[in-house]
């Protein structure tokens, strides 16, 4: 899968592509940690071209997401398709991760949460 960076102004944006496994996890962990150190607030996660999540991937999230709220880091996902919504839903991660439509959306969380 392709995990594709980038930063503007106080926000990490992540595109996730195709399979989402331990491996893309660990990158998520690594952006998590450099948000830290550059006193980044925002990581929103774009979740629209990934075509499917291993177990492994979703125990990673639950556990970046506990550690980016305790260091202060919004972590958001966005632009959910389906098929990923219904195994987040069938998981119960849905009532812990922070999800919402769009990037919009997203970015109004971030202005909330500032």
């Amino acid at each position: 899968m392709a995990v594709i960076v980038q930063q503007v102004q106080d926000c990490h944006f992540i595109t996730a592509i195709g399979c989402f496994n331990g491996d893309d996890c660990r990158q998520l962990r690594q952006v998590i940690a450099d948000a830290k150190d550059q006193h980044i607030r925002h990581v929103l996660v774009d979740c629209e071209r990934i075509t499917s999540v291993t177990t492994e991937a979703l125990r990673i999230v639950l556990s970046q997401t506990t550690h980016a709220e305790a260091t202060g880091i919004n972590l958001l996902f966005y632009h959910v398709n389906t098929k990923t919504q219904e195994i987040i839903d069938k998981t119960g991660l849905d009532s812990v991760l922070h999800i919402v439509l769009s990037l919009k959306e997203a970015y109004q969380y971030c202005k909330q949460h500032t």
